[in-house]
């Protein structure tokens, strides 16, 4: 997560001394706002040779929200560790900056503070993605990684006991594909349309499906950086009529609004779980 520090400053003394402490107010997605608008605020100081900004929960009893270091006061270069917190006080996010660059190992976690997912960097580029996923109703569980550097897309598959069930291997074209990005992309009028949009979907062939279509398909696709949909590919259950259908409706969809980094619109891939439970 990128942190712009640009507006809303307020400095106030401590204890009568001249010297000040400026706090900083953002929104939940760490945008700059006023102090009535915000959700998180942050303080700075110097640690060591880097500018330290420890930001806070406005209404979470103040938990730390996120510890981020600079080159200097005026934060317009990351160096050294960034943290990123949920609200629960889990770590979401963990990682290292050099030069202003994600670099080395870049963890994500889930809010129970399991690892989501893994980016290796290199002078801010990505070399390899990890991501771990639950398929709860199938009872399995399924590691994908992306070898950016090889142009490589590997799959595994495992049982509840961790035993592997299929290992597949793809070519695949990453050039222009961003992981990590300031703004994800998002499915016009947002997550509840897309929710909508994929239950009507699956609703509307309601009574093709047999007892071998209930459970969990993940489809992976590309938002392309003009909000195309590409490459669409199911992941799991990858021979039922569920699986099509989830395929059939995200290929066949509407434009996306593409994911933005650095103000520019950026190519990314979403991996969508769908799923259907046994009635019985």
């Amino acid at each position: 997560m990128k942190i712009i520090i640009t507006f809303y400053l307020l400095a106030f003394s401590l204890n009568g001394f001249s010297q000040s402490t400026t706090k900083y107010y953002f929104d939940e997605a760490m945008h700059p706002t006023s102090k009535k608008k915000a959700d998180i605020f942050g303080t700075g100081e110097m640690d060591r040779d880097l500018y330290k900004l420890t930001c806070y929960y406005i209404k979470r009893q103040n938990p730390i929200a996120c510890v981020a270091h600079f080159t200097d006061s005026t934060q317009n270069v990351h160096e050294g560790g960034y943290h990123f917190y949920f609200e629960n006080g889990t770590t979401a996010t963990e990682g290292n900056y050099h030069n202003g660059e994600k670099e080395g190992l870049w963890i994500n976690h889930n809010k129970e503070g399991r690892i989501s997912d893994s980016v290796e960097f290199k002078n801010g580029m990505a070399l390899k993605r990890t991501a771990f996923y639950d398929v709860f109703a199938n009872n399995q569980k399924i590691v994908t990684v992306d070898d950016l550097a090889n142009n490589k897309f590997y799959t595994t598959l495992y049982d509840s006991r961790g035993n592997v069930l299929s290992n597949e291997e793809a070519p695949q074209d990453y050039s222009g594909v961003y992981f990590y990005c300031d703004t994800a992309c998002t499915f016009p009028d947002g997550p509840a349309a897309w929710q909508h949009y994929i239950s009507k979907a699956i609703m509307d062939h309601i009574n093709d499906l047999s007892d071998d279509d209930y459970g969990t398909v993940l489809i992976r696709f590309v938002v392309d950086s003009d909000g195309k949909i590409t490459d669409v590919s199911p992941l799991t259950m990858k021979t039922s009529r569920l699986a099509m259908i989830a395929f059939n409706a995200i290929d066949g969809g509407p434009k996306w609004e593409p994911a933005v980094h650095n103000g520019k619109k950026v190519k990314t891939i979403r991996i969508q779980p769908v799923t259907i439970a046994n009635p019985k």
